[in-house]
C-alpha cells in the first residue's frame, strides 16, 4: 500500500512523504483520502465508518496512544483498535476504518482515524460528563448538570462557566477548573488537527503539544517541519 502521513484526526494509517515524493493532497472528505499525482494517476483509499459512544476502555498506552476500546454501535458492541490521541469513556465519535478478524479476539474494527462527534441529546450529554473524561465531575454531579441546562450544557461550559455554580455541589473555583477541561480538550484535538497538515504522526505530535502546549502554532511558523514528519 502506498504510504501517505495523513490522517483525519489520529490514526494508525501512514502514507509516507507526499512532499518528497511529488504528490499534492487535493481534497480530504470524511470517507475517502484523494491523492493526485502527475506521474501515478489518481489513487484513491476507501474506508467504512462507524458511529457510537466509547463504552469502555479496555487498554490504552499513555505513551503512543495505542487504544483498544468498545464501541456501542446502534445497541451492539464494536471492539475497535488504533491510535488515539486522545479519548475517553462516554464520548461520541464516527470512525473511519477498516473490519479485521483477530486470531484470538475475533472481529475487530482497525481504526485509522476518527471524529468526536457533540453528544445530541441529554442522556449522552450526561453519559458523557459522567464518565471521568472530565475529572471533577461524577456521575450524580453530571445528572444535575444536565437536568439544570439540559441540550445548553456545553454552551454554558463553554461560554458561561460561571453559570456552573447554580448547580449544587459547584463552586465558582470548580466551575472554571470543569471549564478549563473541556477547553483543554478542544484545544488538543485542533492542535492535533493542526500538526496533521505538516505529516507529523500522532505519537510525535502529542509529544510536541505537550512541549509547546498551545505556542505550537508560532513555534512551526518559525520553524517548519518537512511533510511527512
Amino acid at each position: 500500500m502506498l504510504a501517505c502521513g495523513y490522517r483525519l484526526f489520529s490514526a494508525n494509517l501512514v502514507i509516507a512523504d507526499t512532499h518528497a515524493l511529488g504528490y499534492n493532497i487535493k481534497k480530504i472528505k470524511l470517507f475517502r483520502v484523494t491523492i493526485k499525482t502527475h506521474r501515478y494517476g489518481e489513487i484513491q483509499l476507501e474506508t467504512e465508518t462507524v458511529t457510537g459512544y466509547v463504552d469502555h476502555i479496555i487498554y490504552r498506552n499513555a505513551e503512543n496512544g495505542y487504544t483498544v476500546l468498545v464501541l456501542v454501535v446502534n445497541e451492539e458492541e464494536l471492539t475497535c483498535v488504533g491510535t488515539f490521541s486522545d479519548i475517553a469513556e462516554g464520548e461520541n465519535i464516527e470512525a473511519h476504518g477498516e473490519y479485521t478478524e483477530h486470531a484470538t479476539y475475533g472481529r475487530q474494527f482497525k481504526v485509522v482515524s476518527f471524529e468526536e462527534k457533540e453528544p445530541e441529546d441529554e442522556m449522552a450529554i450526561e453519559r458523557y460528563l459522567g464518565s471521568g473524561a472530565i475529572h471533577c465531575i461524577g456521575l450524580a454531579l453530571a445528572a444535575r448538570i444536565v437536568r439544570r441546562f439540559k441540550k445548553d450544557t456545553f454552551r454554558i461550559i463553554e461560554e458561561e462557566p460561571e453559570r456552573l455554580a447554580e448547580v449544587k455541589g459547584i463552586s465558582q473555583r470548580k466551575a472554571m477548573e470543569i471549564a478549563d477541561q473541556v477547553n483543554a480538550k478542544r484545544d488538543l484535538r485542533e492542535a492535533m488537527i493542526f500538526l496533521q497538515q505538516y505529516g507529523i504522526n500522532m505519537n510525535l505530535a502529542v509529544k510536541i503539544y505537550n512541549k509547546y502546549g498551545g505556542e505550537i502554532y508560532s513555534v512551526l511558523k518559525e520553524k517548519p517541519v518537512p511533510h511527512g514528519g
